[in-house]
């Protein structure tokens, strides 16, 4: 059996040592991961992840927002205000401080993320104050920042994208993203294809493979493309084609893949996914060759809905995950609070 490149590169570059320990040798140096750990399989992936699929360290980078780089994305965005449903209102204004004059505010939460929101501003025109329990649906602004931790997140104005989903990766020099944020939602809200969007907040995490991210209906995956591609022409510098090896080259500095899903998906994005995948089948086969690895991980990936020969492709399995019931954009699956960005209402 075959295996993509990416996943024979994994292989390739594990060193099994003594006492269970795993060393990966990558452009970056080598990592040493204990395999008796309680958590190896977290860290494995980690290394695998890092290496194989960003490029670079995805930790080290300082905690603190750059505030005036997101007013810039902010800025960018030539998206307006929609309605959102499904969020479940956890608390009332009511239950800690009184009732107010403009309605006061609600505490609601939807796939793990809560936030706070004004009556008067977010709930949908003519809708009764709803209690605790109940839900309701919003009208949010497109910028969402704190969603997907590390970065700048935009949901387009038909809402968050549902069913199968192909997402595209973007490796950007960071002069170019508030460029691209600009072009790309202009072109994508015209387009009438229904996506979310994430960059990452940082200007010193990027030069990732994986630093910018559009979600889309792979339905509507060649309009899509279509607006990408149009959207990276003219910016300050040009986007990197060092894109996520995992994933397909659909144009010189555009990866696309599908959504993950099947064993292991819930919480995790697309490349953790395919290098969890990886790890944990290394631990269990510590000391065997490559040549005998090879038959066995193509066999356990495809298991796991993996195309061993097209890491990009989502195959059903038994327990696949339906996409449609998970948040589009990956956000953790603790209750995590979420400021809203956008003060104002705008039009694209």
């Amino acid at each position: 059996m075959r295996l993509a490149p990416a996943f024979r590169a994994m292989l390739d570059a594990v060193e099994w040592r003594a006492s269970g320990v795993v060393a990966v040798h990558g452009a970056s140096g080598t990592s040493v991961v204990d395999g008796r750990a309680p958590r190896a399989a977290e860290e494995l992936r980690r290394v695998l992840y890092e290496e194989f699929h960003a490029g670079r360290p995805v930790t080290g980078v300082a905690a603190d927002p750059d505030e005036e780089f997101l007013a810039e994305l902010a800025a960018s965005v030539r998206v307006p205000w929609s309605l959102s449903g499904g969020w479940r209102v956890v608390r009332t204004e009511e239950e800690a401080e009184g009732d107010r004059s403009d309605g006061g505010e609600l505490a609601v939460e939807q796939y793990g993320v809560r936030m706070t929101v004004r009556v008067d501003r977010h709930l949908a025109p003519g809708s009764r104050r709803p209690g605790a329990g109940e839900v309701v649906a919003l009208r949010l602004p497109p910028c969402r920042p704190g969603l997907s931790p590390g970065f700048f997140s935009v949901i387009g104005s038909r809402g968050e994208p549902e069913g199968p989903l192909t997402r595209f990766y973007l490796n950007l020099p960071v002069r170019s993203v508030p460029a691209l944020v600009a072009a790309l939602t202009g072109r994508l809200e015209r387009s009438g294809v229904t996506y979310a969007f994430k960059t990452l907040d940082l200007p010193a995490a990027y030069g990732r493979r994986d630093g910018t991210v559009l979600y889309a209906r792979r339905e509507d995956r060649a309009s899509a493309l279509e607006c990408v591609a149009a959207s990276l022409t003219g910016l300050p510098e040009p986007a990197r084609t060092d894109i996520p090896p995992l994933t397909e080259r659909v144009r010189p500095a555009v990866g696309a893949a599908d959504e993950p899903g099947g064993e292991g998906f819930a919480g995790l994005s697309f490349g953790e996914h395919r290098c969890d995948a990886v790890a944990r089948f290394l631990l269990g086969h510590h000391g065997r060759g490559t040549t005998a690895l090879v038959p066995l991980l193509a066999t356990e990936l495809t298991r796991r809905g993996i195309d061993p020969t097209a890491p990009y492709v989502t195959t059903p399995t038994p327990d696949s995950t339906t996409p449609a019931a998970e948040s589009t954009t990956p956000v953790p699956h603790t209750t995590t609070p979420v400021p809203l960005a956008g003060a104002e209402e705008s039009t694209p």
